[in-house]
């Protein structure tokens, strides 16, 4: 990966929203979006899902304490979009329930 997302302070009180475009929906249209928004928002928050993994920049905005999706495409691009998020939510759960196993085994020892 080329970039990294670092974690907010936990007082920073600002939302990060992260656009997801599919390029190649709408008759191409997706790509006029897509040039917008990158007018607008940092190149990291913009990302065109027909080249890179939709799941590994969930992952790396992860690390923020909160954030906000904006998905542009038609129903396969939300459908894989919301695919991803329950993946990570999945995947967040198991970690959480993973530490607090942990945790327990250590204080019963």
């Amino acid at each position: 990966m080329e970039w990294e997302v670092l974690p907010q302070a936990p007082d920073d009180p600002s939302e990060v929203l992260v656009c997801f475009v599919n390029s190649k929906s709408g008759g191409n249209q997706g790509l006029n979006i897509l040039k917008e928004l990158k007018n607008f928002f940092h190149p990291v928050q913009v990302v065109d899902v027909s080249k890179t993994d939709p799941f590994m920049v969930l992952l790396e905005f992860a690390k923020l304490s909160s954030y906000k999706i904006l998905v542009c495409g038609g129903d396969g691009t939300v459908g894989w979009i919301l695919d991803c998020v329950q993946r990570l939510q999945t995947m967040i759960a198991g970690e959480t329930t993973m530490y607090s196993n942990q945790i327990v085994t250590t204080m019963n020892r």
